[in-house]
């Protein structure tokens, strides 16, 4: 008797039950539909983590931003008083050989 109702596009489940669906294509459908839910779930997750990533990495690239500036800083630093010295001693060197002709005259 099932055969005929298959015969029709109509079948009995195991609670003998009439349906238009195969019960074993309506239990796969079921299945497919949980395996798609949690997947979902899980691509959500993937997501949250994601983004927990991109924060810490925008947090590091903000770190290593200021410590280039600071970086850049001290060597202008550097340079300016490797400036200063120069002109200190070009100042003392100036002085010396005023000195020197100041001796001579």
């Amino acid at each position: 008797m099932s055969e005929e109702f298959g015969k029709s596009g109509l079948y009995i489940d195991d609670l003998y039950t009439l349906r238009v669906i195969d019960p074993e294509v309506a239990n796969e459908t079921n299945d497919l539909k949980d395996e798609c839910e949690k997947f979902t779930d899980k691509l959500g997750e993937f997501r949250g983590i994601i983004e927990r990533f991109a924060g810490i990495v925008e947090g590091f690239a903000a770190e290593v931003d200021q410590e280039k500036m600071r970086a850049v800083g001290v060597q202008n630093l550097l340079k300016s008083f490797s400036k200063q010295r120069e002109s200190e001693q070009q100042q003392i060197q100036v002085g010396f050989s005023l000195n020197v002709i100041a001796e001579f005259d």
